[in-house]
């Protein structure tokens, strides 16, 4: 427990949000195992509860568990803050500049296999305003595959992301589908266009791309959006 992250995030070389930390749960250390149980804590205003197990004693690392956060800034983690001007919630052409500038390398994922479900309340200053996230996240031999579904510009969406960082370049791929769903936000959030009302019948959008890093993902990407039976 601590009233300063940034004490916690120096100790450990890591990127918190400042603030209040508090941190529980059991650990139990076994040959080529750590287990830690009833994880529970509290980091700003988010909650977070969960296990995870840690097994060593095969040829990768394999990481397994479940987590569950009522709130996550991802911004805060990179230290970097909506304005305090901006009002407006994010566009899909905020989200997109903020990615292009983001340090991410795909290769970490062939140090390691996981298997891990993972629930967030809601992602605070993101585009769309995503909520009640669900998602299972596979990673073996450098390849991701995780199911998701969530609440995006307020209409319900499932889908999967595909990320293959053993091919050169590394390759990702998005597909996320809604059915009736409500226009005004969408609209907003793809487009930037304000002012629409209405319901789409079918909502479907894919992404492909291929880059060594998240700038690259970002700069080379393709993607498709299909509208159908709308009611504007």
């Amino acid at each position: 427990s601590t009233t300063d992250s940034q004490e916690a995030a120096r100790a450990l070389d890591v990127a918190l949000p400042s603030g209040d930390a508090t941190m529980a749960g059991e650990l139990a250390l076994f040959p080529g195992r750590a287990e830690l149980k009833s994880l529970t804590g509290r980091l700003g205003n988010s909650t977070i509860a969960g296990t995870m197990t840690l097994d060593t004693s095969g040829l990768r690392p394999r990481l397994a568990g479940q987590i569950e956060i009522s709130e996550l800034d991802v911004q805060s983690f990179s230290g970097r803050a909506q304005d305090a001007g901006d009002s407006e919630p994010p566009t899909l052409a905020h989200a997109y500049r903020g990615f292009a500038a983001a340090n991410f390398d795909p290769g970490w994922m062939a140090r390691f296999d996981a298997d891990v479900r993972l629930r967030v309340g809601h992602l605070a200053d993101m585009a769309g305003d995503p909520r009640d996230i669900d998602a299972s996240v596979r990673i073996a031999a450098g390849k991701l595959d995780a199911s998701l579904a969530a609440v995006i510009a307020g209409a319900r969406f499932d889908g999967n992301i595909l990320i293959d960082s053993t091919a050169a370049p590394p390759s990702l791929r998005v597909n996320i589908a809604a059915r009736n769903a409500p226009l005004d936000g969408l609209a907003h959030l793809v487009f930037d266009v304000p002012y629409v009302t209405g319901n789409a019948g079918r909502f479907d959008a894919t992404l492909d791309a291929r880059g060594s890093s998240l700038g690259e993902l970002v700069h080379n990407l393709d993607g498709r959006v299909r509208f159908g039976g709308a009611r504007f």
